[in-house]
């Protein structure tokens, strides 16, 4: 049984008192009960006090959600009532003397009502969170209402848990902004960015002619890891840096490729880039520029 945090005991002196009495008592009607009619019967010298324990979840559990999303916790406890005195009798019987009521908390914030008075309820509810840390813990309520005493409150001890969000896998990210041929040297050249998001290592850019990988012609790679260079119709430092969720623009790609002519002219290129595992990004953004005749 879990540790509990609680008053301490308390002792009551109760003589041969029923339920029934006790309630006549407290209602100021008189009753000339048979024995039939009595309910429970609480004996001698008695001290007793409920326990709050919650079995679930367990201990740090964590869940993981989608972005956005939220988990579903389910919860499982007991209230249970420690006596060291006789009693003979029903469930109805230890509700009425001691009225007992359970709730959840969650960060300290009372959230569902789980028990309502029975003896050793065990209860299981389900409820849902957002990503976030919280404390769970059960909050109880008792009194020995047949004898007037007052409420006493204590607590189960307290379960950590965690909801986080999964992280979006990361992706590849880029742009073919070039695959001309100099008028004036008849060298081809093309150029670009790319990047993995979230992630300062470079990566490679893989060529493809004809179709997209995995169906064309490997033509060739590079890296992706020089500052960029302000080529004609390429995104801004700003933009590629969003895109690329990092503060560097060592993303570019350039190179002379007027080797593809003599074989390839005519076709469409295409940019893919490479994963730190060796798989193959879709087309960078771009592909497709045909490849300059000589």
């Amino acid at each position: 049984m879990a540790t509990v945090y609680s008053t301490p005991r308390r002792t009551f002196q109760l003589r041969t008192l029923s339920c029934l009495i006790g309630f006549a008592a407290l209602t100021t009607l008189a009753s000339q009960a048979s024995a039939a009619d009595v309910p429970c019967f609480l004996n001698g010298y008695a001290t007793g006090e409920f326990v709050w324990q919650l079995n679930s979840p367990s201990q740090g559990a964590e869940y993981v959600v989608a972005p956005g999303g939220s988990a579903t916790v389910k919860v499982a406890g007991a209230a249970q009532l420690v006596t060291n005195f006789d009693w003979f009798g029903s469930k109805e019987c230890i509700a009425y003397w001691y009225s007992p009521n359970v709730w959840l908390e969650i960060n300290g914030n009372q959230s569902l009502a789980l028990a309502d008075g029975i003896y050793k309820t065990q209860f299981t509810e389900a409820f849902t969170l957002r990503a976030g840390t919280y404390s769970l813990r059960m909050k109880g309520k008792y009194q020995l209402a047949a004898m007037n005493s007052q409420p006493i409150i204590s607590y189960s001890q307290p379960i950590q848990i965690t909801v986080r969000e999964q992280k979006a896998t990361p992706t590849i990210v880029g742009q073919l902004v070039a695959l001309s041929k100099n008028p004036y040297s008849n060298k081809v050249l093309t150029g670009g960015w790319a990047c993995l998001q979230e992630s300062a290592q470079p990566i490679n850019v893989a060529f493809y002619a004809g179709r997209p990988y995995p169906d064309g012609t490997f033509l060739t790679s590079m890296p992706a890891s020089y500052t960029v260079l302000p080529l004609r119709n390429m995104d801004s430092y700003d933009a590629i840096m969003k895109q690329c969720g990092r503060n560097d623009t060592r993303v570019g790609f350039d190179a002379e490729v007027t080797h593809w002519l003599s074989q390839y002219a005519g076709q469409p290129v295409y940019a893919h880039g490479v994963y730190p595992d060796g798989s193959v990004s879709g087309p960078l953004r771009g592909s497709g520029i045909t490849i300059p005749t000589p």
